[in-house]
């Protein structure tokens, strides 16, 4: 729902067509407002005098496509800008499983086995790093991926 938040109330409200028209616009979009974390107006005029007035003006909007890859995301309100209006940003924080699912989508099954084993070897690398103190260059991380790929393409071969 698209509402007028706003402090004073003595301001005039919109146009009541005005705001219609925009609501029938994001559903025929299909267009969702996405929640604002932190303060809720994004807009101000007179701060400091008696008709101070805040209103949520700036908005982010996203499809339902949008939504399901990026679930997780938020949108944080900066409050403090020497503007007018309040910087949002937006923070995807997708999940690691859609982001991959992304990635290896229309891929063959032997980019898709290299990519993974790339990963895991990225992986393994890091867990050296973490318990053992050790590190590994990057060329010895891929070298090492081809090595464990080939070793799982063979022992396919033999099942």
């Amino acid at each position: 729902m698209l509402y007028r938040n706003q402090k004073n109330e003595e301001a005039p409200p919109y146009p009541n067509h005005l705001i219609e028209g925009f609501k029938d616009c994001l559903y025929e979009a299909d267009l969702h407002d996405l929640e604002i974390i932190g303060h809720q107006f994004t807009w101000e005029k007179g701060q400091n005098i008696d008709h101070w007035t805040e209103i949520k003006l700036d908005r982010v909007l996203a499809n339902p496509q949008w939504l399901s890859t990026f679930d997780m995301a938020k949108v944080y309100n900066v409050e403090g800008s020497p503007s007018d209006h309040s910087p949002l940003i937006l923070c995807p924080e997708i999940q690691f499983r859609v982001w991959l699912e992304n990635a290896l989508s229309g891929q063959s099954s032997y980019t898709t086995a290299k990519i993974i084993t790339l990963y895991w070897s990225i992986w393994r690398a890091r867990n050296d790093v973490v318990w053992n103190q050790k590190s590994w260059s990057s060329l010895r991380i891929v070298a090492k991926a081809w090595e464990y790929l080939s070793q799982w393409t063979t022992a396919q071969g033999r099942c």
